[in-house]
């Protein structure tokens, strides 16, 4: 981690088999957001593994869980911006205990504040998935290990899960990831499909997407991945599918590292 013009910025180093940091935003949008991701990334990779003896791998899980919860935090954000109306709805059915946290969360509207959902109970923000069309069976299976990254956290006295327990729980959120993800997609297409009609006259200008699209959305590598096969024949019937296509063509140059 160094710091250039006061931005934070992060060694991203794979964390082993599991992929997590594909699912999360390629961009966060304060140096704060920065350099908590970077504090989780490096806690997990100098954990996951022997240390002096120890093992140290419920302290690298529970900093894996906070990154899988960065990532649900995530699509609660991009739910709320764009399905607004059924996401206030939704917060409404809520109970009372947590009206002061959600009214506050209602009237956000800077990605700036991204981690203020935390002052939820994390059983409560899974919840917010509904949106998605989740069961409510797949949405409890996803709250599974909040129970287990709190025995990670609390003094019991002793080591409750070792390495081959851990090894699978984490694949097992990675799976979980790519469920909510894949139901996040038609949603996404509609997100894409907007920018490309409301932008097209800006072809030229590198900065538009990431600007525009990526870093107010917190889109992550998988999502631009799936963008870039996005199927611009959706758009022929507009006026200007000319000028569209173009200009998704011009999307796809900017991200050759990812085709």
């Amino acid at each position: 981690m160094m710091t250039d013009n006061n931005q934070i910025i992060i060694n991203y180093e794979p964390i082993l088999d599991f992929e997590i940091l594909d699912f999360l935003p390629l961009e966060f949008n304060t140096p704060q957001q920065v350099e908590f991701i970077g504090y989780l990334i490096e806690t997990f990779n100098n954990n996951w593994r022997e240390v002096n003896d120890f093992e140290l791998y419920q302290i690298a899980f529970k900093a894996f869980y906070d990154l899988y919860m960065v990532f649900i935090f995530v699509k609660i954000w991009q739910l709320k911006e764009n399905k607004n109306s059924e996401f206030l709805e939704l917060l409404n059915t809520y109970d009372k205990s947590d009206q002061k946290n959600l009214t506050r969360y209602k009237n956000i509207n800077s990605p700036g504040s991204l981690f203020e959902i935390s002052t939820l109970k994390d059983k409560k923000v899974f919840n917010l998935l509904k949106i998605l069309n989740l069961h409510n069976n797949q949405i409890e299976d996803f709250t599974k290990y909040i129970n287990i990254r709190n025995h990670c956290s609390h003094p019991s006295g002793f080591i409750q899960y070792r390495y081959e327990n851990l090894e699978k729980y984490l694949q097992e959120i990675i799976n979980y990831c790519i469920s909510i993800q894949t139901k996040f997609y038609p949603l996404l297409i509609e997100i894409f499909k907007n920018f490309l009609i409301n932008n097209f006259d800006l072809y030229g200008d590198p900065n538009i997407f990431n600007d525009t699209l990526v870093k107010p959305n917190f889109l992550s590598i998988v999502e631009i991945k799936y963008l870039c096969k996005f199927n611009i024949k959706l758009l022929e019937k507009h006026e200007n599918y000319r000028e569209i296509s173009r200009f998704m063509n011009y999307f796809l140059e900017q991200y050759p590292y990812i085709l």
